[in-house]
């Protein structure tokens, strides 16, 4: 009777490089799929300002100390890493690539795929940009549409597709970085990527899908269908942003605004006393009027709305959930604020991914860096998970002696 092989395990670490912080999660991958977390950490994002690297060698020492801490509590070290990029530049654009294929009644190959997908990448592309995800959105044979060409015939191929492009200056500062620190990368996404695979379901990424991502510095909407990050917009206003209009306005530090937004913040105003007061700082006894504070706070997340729907060259269709996540999204009333707005339901980011993982809710996109690696095959296995043992016996030796 076979037995089925036990599956060989990698520690690869998940790391998110955000506005505010870099997170980490160190997990033990199996060679079929399955993931374990291992070790959690973070660290503020130290060189980075308002999403632009501006002090590489502090940004270094932030990945350095939030990866040690999850190898510290996973008791193990990473053998790849998959990481996700600053916002910083990043740009979305919709392309257009075709080719004449050189035989109509021959079948559609890889290499026709290829090629058709290399001319669409190849227009209005500046030397100082890198193209860091090319997702093919639709191929089109002789005009009809089609999510795989391959095996198909015909005379003209055309493909749909959705680029991403960064600052060629970002990669190479953080390849410097990554090999300086000795980190073996097997990937570099783009967040929402890695969000997808925690905050939405097989069938939400299938049928359709938003997220809409509130962080520290940025604001993100992403359209996820048919598996593929069809659209997204990104915005430099975020929970950061808002922190700075308070200190602005009551003349305050950005820590005590910090505490008074965390404390006090909410939009919703019909449940709030119009006369109560808070106190501006523990070490003051200056007072200010909560709907008034409030009202500086809304004004933000209101010009925030209305510059994505803006920015926005797509409607949000009600038949397409929308889930809220991000730092920023736990402002008192927000959800139902946003709900009134864009006129669509809107969901907390609780998943059962996350519940299965153990709500590791501030780690969730270093968490998907891992799941998107798994699930598009980035994580290098062996063929053989079991190697001969006295292969393994004679390495040992040689590298002893």
């Amino acid at each position: 009777m076979s037995t089925k092989s036990p599956q060989s395990y990698k520690k690869i670490l998940g790391l998110d490089i955000g506005s505010s912080k870099v997170t980490a999660c160190l997990c033990d991958v199996g060679s079929e799929g399955d993931v374990h977390t291992r070790g959690l950490a973070s660290f503020p994002s130290i060189g980075i300002v308002k999403g632009k690297i501006e002090y590489p060698d502090e940004l270094k020492r932030a990945i350095r100390k939030a990866i040690q801490r999850a190898e510290l509590t996973a008791g193990s070290c990473a053998e790849h890493v998959i990481a996700t990029l600053p916002f910083y530049s990043i740009e979305s654009s919709m392309r257009t690539g075709s080719i004449q294929l050189p035989d109509p009644y021959l079948p559609i190959t890889e290499k026709d795929k290829m090629d058709c997908l290399r001319q669409s990448k190849s227009q209005d592309l500046s030397v100082n940009e890198t193209i860091l995800h090319i997702i093919p959105i639709v191929y089109r044979v002789d005009g009809v549409s089609t999510h795989n060409p391959i095996g198909l015939t015909g005379k003209h191929l055309e493909a749909d597709t959705h680029i991403l492009t960064i600052k060629t200056a970002i990669i190479d500062t953080l390849s410097t970085i990554f090999n300086d620190l000795s980190l073996h990368i097997s990937g570099l996404l783009y967040e929402p990527l890695a969000a997808a695979h925690v905050y939405l379901d097989e069938h939400q990424r299938e049928k359709g899908a938003y997220i809409i991502d509130c962080g520290g510095r940025f604001t993100k909407v992403s359209f996820f269908q048919n598996h593929l990050l069809q659209k997204t917009v990104i915005l430099p206003i975020g929970g950061d942003t808002i922190t700075g209009d308070i200190a602005y306005c009551l003349k305050i530090p950005m820590v005590d605004a910090e505490r008074l937004k965390t404390l006090y913040g909410d939009l919703r105003f019909s449940h709030m006393n119009p006369q109560e007061k808070i106190r501006v700082s523990p070490s003051d006894t200056a007072e200010v009027n909560r709907r008034m504070f409030c009202q500086i706070i809304e004004a933000r997340v209101a010009e925030m709305i209305g510059l994505l729907q803006k920015k926005m060259s797509f409607h949000m269709d009600l038949r397409h959930d929308c889930v809220l996540v991000g730092g920023s999204h736990k402002l008192g009333g927000f959800q139902a604020y946003l709900e009134e707005t864009l006129g669509h339901p809107v969901r907390s980011g609780f998943t059962p991914t996350l519940e299965s993982f153990g709500h590791p809710t501030d780690h969730a996109s270093a968490l998907g860096c891992i799941l998107y690696g798994v699930r598009n095959r980035v994580i290098p296995f062996p063929k053989s998970p079991h190697p001969d043992i006295l292969a393994r016996f004679n390495q040992w030796v040689h590298d002893f002696f």
